[in-house]
């Protein structure tokens, strides 16, 4: 993988945290595609909702848990690889304020993915690495 190829990797797993859908505008401006950048800033969104994923690294099956002050409602859950693609994609419905779901991932090639999830107009992810 050559440099900007890495900077690309680099700006989608960026936005795919959910940056991209906070009000603030991040502008890099590179002379050297190959320099090292940090973003020292973190970005905090308010979210009704908390996401846990374990095991993580995992090798068989992942459990996917949120919680809310509120009902939980109606959820999308997804699982992207690097590429960006959708490796796993459900949509639940949840009465409680929270919910608790095993997938099997002992399909899945090793390697980094994003697990996403969404509740109404909010989102949250997560990285999940699978051994």
């Amino acid at each position: 993988m050559n440099c900007l190829q890495t900077f690309f990797l680099m700006l989608f797993l960026f936005f795919s945290f959910g940056v991209a859908n906070a009000q603030t505008v991040v502008v890099l401006e590179l002379q050297d595609p190959c320099a090292t950048v940090s973003v020292e800033e973190t970005l905090q969104q308010k979210q009704s909702f908390q996401l846990d994923i374990f095991p993580n690294p995992a090798n068989d099956r992942i459990v996917v848990k949120a919680s809310s002050g509120e009902q939980m409602g109606k959820i999308k859950i997804q699982l992207i690889n690097l590429n960006g693609a959708v490796i796993l994609s459900e949509e639940l419905f949840s009465e409680n304020n929270a919910f608790m779901k095993t997938f099997n991932i002992s399909h899945l090639p090793r390697g980094t993915y994003i697990m996403n999830l969404f509740k109404g107009t909010e989102k949250t992810s997560r990285k999940v690495i699978i051994n």
